[in-house]
């Protein structure tokens, strides 16, 4: 079995963490927050994601991680 590469494991990792704080974005400026408030919370959600993000990266090269892409993408989605 090919190991995955991990150029563009990082590159969808990215592109998925976009998506959901933009998503995040739109539900706060539907629900009526203010473009400063909303850039906040996007922040906070950025800042949580990545950090997340890399420890799934890290625990992923120590072995620790289970070995699967799938749950290391999982894991960036619960923000």
């Amino acid at each position: 079995m090919r190991k995955p590469n991990k150029e563009i494991l990082e590159h969808d990792r990215k592109r998925q963490v976009e998506l959901r704080l933009l998503l995040l974005g739109d539900a706060l400026e539907e629900q009526g927050y203010t473009e400063r408030e909303i850039e906040e919370r996007v922040a906070e959600a950025r800042k949580e994601a990545e950090i997340e993000a890399a420890a799934a990266a890290l625990a992923e090269e120590e072995g620790r991680g289970g070995g699967t892409q799938l749950q290391a993408r999982r894991s960036i989605w619960r923000l």
